[in-house]
């Protein structure tokens, strides 16, 4: 068995490059396992929290924790 550490894989469907399909405009990814107030204020209102998983579903010790 070989492994190819950054080419294509057999668990996913490869098509055309990303590089050939992804638009022209810019992109913010959002993905964090703590909260950073200055980015939370930078975002905030721009979206819902309960389009979010991770607050949608996050019990109270979670919830203090983000909080903190």
């Amino acid at each position: 068995m070989s492994i190819k550490f950054y080419g294509s894989t057999s668990g996913i469907k490869h098509g055309k490059p990303g590089i050939e399909i992804r638009p022209s405009s810019k992109t913010v990814d959002a993905y964090f396992h703590l909260q950073v107030q200055e980015a939370a204020d930078l975002v905030q209102g721009l979206f819902d929290k309960q389009d979010i998983p991770a607050f949608r579903h996050a019990n109270q010790i979670t919830t203090l924790e983000y909080k903190k």
